[in-house]
C-alpha cells in the first residue's frame, strides 16, 4: 500500500475512474474542488474486507477528507486532513486520511456490516472530527470537533464547513455501488471573501440540482486533455483549473512508529505480553501490516531508551 505519485498526472489515467479537480470560476468568486474514484475505495475495501455498503462508506469519507485538505491553511503549505466519524449506526467508526496531492487511506470498525435503508442510517448524535497537520514536519495545527445530524456525509460536512469554518459551500457525493465497483463522485463549491448574493445565487444556478458525475465530467470534458493552469467554458462560465491529478492509497506506518508505541507502553507491560504470547505483535489497522518484536529486539529497545532518557 505504500504507493508513489507520480508528479505528473499520468498519461494512462481513466479520469471516468480515478481524477481529482481544483480551480475557480473568477467571475463568480468561487473555488471548487471534485472528485471520482473508484479504484482507491476498492482497494482500501479489500485491505479492511469491506462489505459492499462500507466500502462506499470508505470512499465517501476519504473523498470528503480530501476535500478538506485542499483548503488551504494560511501558509499555504500542503495539509493532510484526518476524519474520525462515530455514530451509533453501522459501522460505529470510520478514519479516514487524505493529503491534498490525493494520497489516501482509511480504517472501519466494523467492516463486513450490512443493513437496509440509508447509508448513513442512524448517525444522528455521532461525532465528527476534523484534524490538520501540515505535511512538512507532521505537525498538527488545528482540531475541531462537531456532531453529526441524520443526514448524509456531504450535509454533514457542509454544515461543518459553516460552523467551523464559516465558509458558505456546497457539497454533494453521489456513489454507485455494482457489487463488483464503487463509484464516488464528489463536488465542493466553496465562496471567497466579498461573494455577493447573486454570485452565490448563479453558482446555485449552474449546479441546478446536476449530480456530482454531471458537474464533473462538464469540467473534465472541457479539460480536452490538458489537466492545469488552463480556462475552460463550462455551463456558460469561464472555470479556471489550478490543478488536477489523480487519487492513490498510501499507508505512513513504519517499524521506528512502533517502537515508540511499544516504548510509551512501559517495560512492564511489555514484558507481560512476551511473557504470554512469546512476542510483540502489532498490526497497522490501514495498511494491515504486521510487526513482531521477539525479547531480545524488545530489550534492547527499552536500554536504548532508556539510555536516551538519561542523556536529555
Amino acid at each position: 500500500m505504500r504507493h508513489m505519485r507520480d508528479e505528473a498526472l499520468s498519461k494512462d489515467l481513466d479520469p471516468r475512474r480515478n481524477i481529482y479537480v481544483v480551480g475557480i470560476i473568477p467571475e463568480l468568486n468561487f473555488r471548487f474542488v471534485l472528485g471520482r474514484d473508484s479504484s482507491v475505495a476498492a482497494e482500501v475495501a479489500q485491505l479492511q474486507g469491506a462489505s459492499d455498503r462500507v466500502r462506499v462508506l470508505l470512499g465517501e469519507t476519504m473523498l470528503a477528507a480530501f476535500f478538506l485538505s485542499t483548503h488551504s491553511s494560511k501558509s499555504g503549505r500542503d495539509q493532510t486532513v484526518s476524519l474520525h466519524i462515530e455514530y451509533k449506526g453501522l459501522p460505529r467508526r470510520l478514519i479516514a486520511f487524505a493529503a491534498s496531492d490525493g494520497a489516501m487511506r482509511a480504517t472501519v470498525d466494523v467492516p463486513d456490516a450490512d443493513w437496509q435503508g440509508a447509508l448513513w442510517r442512524d448517525c444522528d448524535g455521532g461525532i465528527l472530527r476534523v484534524n490538520r497537520w501540515l505535511e512538512e514536519n507532521r505537525r498538527r495545527v488545528y482540531g475541531s470537533v462537531v456532531q453529526m445530524r441524520d443526514v448524509d456525509l456531504a450535509k454533514n460536512l457542509e454544515e461543518y464547513m459553516g460552523r467551523s469554518d464559516q465558509i458558505q459551500s456546497f457539497i454533494r457525493m453521489d456513489s454507485t455501488d455494482t457489487g463488483d465497483a464503487t463509484q464516488v463522485s464528489g463536488y465542493m463549491f466553496q465562496a471567497m471573501p466579498d461573494t455577493s448574493a447573486d454570485q452565490v445565487d448563479a453558482v446555485l444556478d449552474m449546479l441546478g440540482g446536476r449530480s456530482a458525475s454531471e458537474v464533473l465530467s462538464g469540467i473534465v470534458d472541457g479539460m480536452g486533455g490538458g489537466y492545469s493552469n488552463q480556462n475552460i467554458s463550462v455551463l456558460s462560465h469561464t472555470v479556471r483549473v489550478l490543478k488536477s491529478g489523480n487519487f492513490y492509497t498510501y499507508c505512513d506506518c513504519n517499524k521506528h512508529k512502533v517502537e515508540k508505541v511499544i516504548l510509551m507502553m512501559g517495560a512492564q507491560s511489555a514484558s507481560e505480553l512476551l511473557e504470554s504470547h512469546g512476542v510483540i505483535e502489532v498490526q497497522c489497522e490501514f495498511c494491515k501490516r504486521h510487526y513482531q518484536f521477539h525479547k531480545p529486539e524488545v530489550d534492547v529497545l527499552f536500554q536504548s531508551g532508556a539510555g536516551e532518557s538519561n542523556a536529555s
